[in-house]
């Protein structure tokens, strides 16, 4: 039988592993580094991510086979079940090679499992993972120190480091500070708070406000739940934060401008005045804008099942004004809308069970995993408002990659002992 030790206390959950644990279990080794290279290393997450779903499916076959709770098996049903609706709509898609194209995108949703048997075989998934996310955090963060002192102009010249662009960018150091934020809140360790600095630094500079916007709210929640017993020190808090917040704002960075995000501010309501005025999509928040109306029209042609995997940019070109500027692009910057064009009202409701299986599955754990689990899925949700986390390939893997460490982080501390059996 599969056996777990005892469920760790909060100081193990929380303490980074050192090179010589690392080097001790390959699994824990990859899990860091894979969790450094998503933003950090150009496809190198990517490609790590494919190869553990080949080890998982190498080891599956091997033997033991791990046989997995109930509520991880929903989880994978979910997943399987958004990537089966888009493949069916090929019979129903206006585009066969954008909708082929789309398909593939997704086939991530089936490495769900085989990346999880893989992460179960590491003695410490989730410190693996804050390992090399702290990593990751100090290397971007140190990265966005020169683009803010030696880039001219950080708004046209957008800080990517090791992704495709900067929302990318931040749709993975987002959470990737939010989860720190919760170690640090219990550990207190100093290199967890640099960490935590580094990804508001990176987030700050990479200019993207949706992001910044969804860190600060998010974060505000954290110290407001984790100080919620200790009233005055949740106002002390909160007035030193915005205080923080106020003076970030307002540091000069670059050669002549202030911090890349409080531009970002002033120009969002100046680009919402210009398109009210007169609806032209000239500008970033004013192609949002009207993307996401032609998304509401498209919808109503097709409510139930949608137009098939990959109509977007058939539908942006069919329903776009003709005073529609050149911004428009190939996806409706909103996960919901995204979804609800091309699957339609029975896609909203897969995804919504695939987020309502993921949670379900993620807290019945310890309270780190259990708020870690709840930051990320709160986090994937806001950042969907203005972007799409189950489009992108790099997206994708960060999406399904977070997921199964998060699980067999929640497996390995689960209250019982012999959650999974092994079949010899």
């Amino acid at each position: 039988m599969f056996t777990f030790k005892p469920i760790p206390s909060v100081e193990s959950e929380t303490r980074l592993l050192s090179i010589p644990s690392l080097r001790a279990s390959w699994p824990d080794a990859l899990i860091a580094f894979f969790f450094f290279a998503m933003p950090s290393i150009k496809i190198m997450g990517e490609a790590l991510f494919l190869a553990m779903a080949v080890a998982g499916l190498y080891l599956y076959w091997q033997g033991p086979r791990l046989v997995l709770p109930k509520r991880i098996w929903c989880l994978a049903a979910s997943l399987a079940a958004l990537l089966v609706l888009k493949a069916l709509s090929l019979f129903w898609a206006a585009d066969l090679q954008l909708a082929g194209r789309d398909v593939a995108t997704h086939l991530h949703l089936l490495l769900f499992t085989p990346v999880l048997i893989l992460l179960m075989r590491a003695t410490h998934p989730w410190r693996a993972a804050l390992t090399g996310i702290t990593a990751a955090l100090l290397f971007c963060g140190g990265w966005a120190i020169v683009h803010a002192l030696y880039v001219e102009d950080v708004i046209r010249h957008r800080l990517e480091v090791g992704a495709q662009n900067a929302l990318i960018l931040c749709a993975i150091v987002v959470p990737y500070t939010l989860w720190l934020s919760l170690v640090w809140l219990r550990s207190r360790q100093t290199l967890i708070l640099l960490a935590v600095l580094a990804g508001w630094l990176t987030v700050a500079v990479s200019a993207s406000r949706t992001p910044f916007l969804v860190l600060l709210l998010l974060s505000l929640v954290i110290v407001f739940w984790y100080f919620r017993r200790l009233p005055r020190v949740w106002l002390a808090s909160l007035l030193i934060f915005g205080a923080a917040i106020s003076v970030a704002l307002y540091t000069p960075t670059g050669k002549s401008s202030t911090l890349a995000i409080s531009v970002q501010v002033q120009r969002a309501l100046t680009e919402i005045e210009q398109y009210n005025s007169n609806a032209v999509s000239d500008t970033s928040v004013g192609n949002r804008l009207e993307l996401w109306a032609i998304a509401r029209e498209a919808f109503w042609e097709a409510p139930w099942l949608g137009h098939g995997a990959g109509s977007a940019p058939t539908l942006v070109k069919q329903y776009a004004p003709e005073k529609s500027s050149r911004m428009l692009k190939h996806h409706f910057h909103n996960q919901y809308f995204q979804i609800a064009t091309e699957l339609g009202a029975v896609g909203l409701l897969l995804l919504a069970t695939l987020l309502a299986a993921a949670w379900f599955a993620l807290r019945a754990s310890s309270s780190l995993i259990t708020e870690s689990a709840a930051v990320f899925l709160a986090s994937t949700l806001l950042l969907g408002v203005t972007s799409i986390f189950l489009k992108q390939g790099l997206l994708n893997t960060f999406f399904i990659g977070s997921l199964s460490v998060l699980c067999a982080a929640a497996i390995h501390n689960a209250p019982s002992k012999r959650v999974v059996k092994a079949i010899l």
